[in-house]
Formats: structure tokens, C-alpha cells, sequence
């Protein structure tokens, strides 16, 4: 978990994210509340004994079947654009697949390497949909 959450404050401090996590303690916490959630799944890739790429996410069951919602999919910062995370998300696709997974929903920003990863990995931006956020005082 920790080496985790050291690579999710790693790749998500930096360009284009610039997220603040305040500690390590937080982001573990986090992705333990991602963990603890009893319809988890997560997907680890591993360069000898270093994790270079991470899926995290839980099952939805929906009326069209089972749906994988990705809760976060992180890479390596300098292994990005090396054909990894392609590589993970084929791999986490095909086990999805074959475990009879319908679809993988997941959020990111607009206009940023991420869109453009998931778009030529087979994503469509879905037109009928948006996500509408408030923040509270």
C-alpha cells in the first residue's frame, strides 16, 4: 500500500494534475477507502520489484450487466508514453472480459494526455452525460 500511494502522490503532484496531497498518510488513507470497498478490484504491473502502473476501481451492477468503474489508473511518470499503461489497460480489459464485464466507465479532465490515452485506448466521451460538481463553504 505504501509504495501505492507514493507512486499516486508521485504521478498526480505533477504536470498536468499539480494535486496537493498534504501527506502520505492521506493519500494511503484514500486509497484504502478505495480498497475497503466490498466490490473492489485492482490491477498492479510491476518492472522487477518496482510497481510502474496501478487500476484501482469496483464493480457496478447495472442493468446492461456488470460494469468496471475506474476509481484511479496511474503510471509511472517516466514510464508514461512508453506503451505501459497500454499494456495495463489492455490486460485489465481482457481479465474484465473474460470475467463477463460489459463495460469500463472512468472520469479524467478534458484537453490533457490522459483524455487523449483513454480515447486512442477505445474510450468514447459520451455526449449524454456530464458531471456537475458543488463545492461546499
Amino acid at each position: 500500500m505504501d509504495e501505492c500511494a507514493e507512486l499516486f502522490i508521485k504521478v498526480f503532484s505533477a504536470d498536468p494534475w499539480y494535486d496537493n496531497w498534504i501527506s502520505l498518510l492521506q493519500a494511503i488513507n484514500y486509497l484504502g477507502e478505495l480498497i475497503e470497498n466490498p466490490v473492489f478490484e485492482g490491477f498492479v504491473a510491476c518492472e522487477g520489484s518496482n510497481i510502474v502502473a496501478v487500476c484501482l476501481g469496483h464493480r457496478r451492477s447495472w442493468w446492461l450487466g456488470n460494469e468496471f468503474f475506474v476509481d484511479e489508473f496511474f503510471v509511472e511518470n517516466k514510464k508514461q508514453g512508453n506503451g505501459i499503461g497500454t499494456k495495463m489497460m489492455d490486460y485489465v480489459t481482457s481479465n474484465l472480459a473474460s470475467n463477463g464485464y460489459v463495460r469500463v466507465i472512468l472520469l479524467t479532465n478534458k484537453d490533457i494526455p490522459a483524455e487523449s490515452f483513454y480515447l486512442k485506448n477505445g474510450f468514447k466521451n459520451n455526449p449524454r452525460r456530464t458531471v456537475l460538481v458543488k463545492t461546499l463553504p
